[in-house]
């Protein structure tokens, strides 16, 4: 960030009932967000944006926190072999991914090939997964 001229001190100083150096760092952080979102291609910004608006708040996003612990539950429980993949649950393919059905059970898992979780999601409504699936 460049050096700040004694106006930007004066304007920052003036942005209502924050301190100067909680308002410095927001701007500190604007300013390297906006580095980062230089960097992202239009469809991501355009995808970050329909999330904004969509009014997804910090409680949904919570969900996103224990699905990604579910996740590295299955993945190190894979790893030390305290679990075991099985053949899908409906047509018996070897190539399959663990579906939960809840995520406060991350070791209570449905194996499903690809076709038939993308389907099980579709069955619950669960578009976040299938944009996750299609970025994939």
């Amino acid at each position: 960030m460049p050096r700040k001229t004694e106006y930007d001190r004066i304007k920052l100083r003036m942005a209502g009932d924050q301190t100067f150096a909680d308002a410095y760092r927001k701007a500190k952080r604007d300013e390297s967000q906006r580095k980062r979102d230089s960097k992202l291609t239009p469809e991501a910004l355009a995808l970050r944006e329909q999330r904004r608006l969509s009014g997804v708040t910090g409680k949904k996003r919570k969900v996103g926190v224990g699905r990604n612990r579910a996740r590295q539950a299955v993945k190190q429980a894979l790893k030390v072999g305290t679990l075991v993949k099985l053949p899908c649950r409906d047509c018996g393919k070897l190539e399959v991914q663990a579906h939960h059905p809840d995520y406060d059970k991350p070791l209570e898992v449905i194996w499903l090939c690809l076709e038939h979780h993308i389907a099980e999601h579709r069955q619950r409504g669960d578009t976040a997964y299938l944009v996750w699936r299609e970025r994939a």
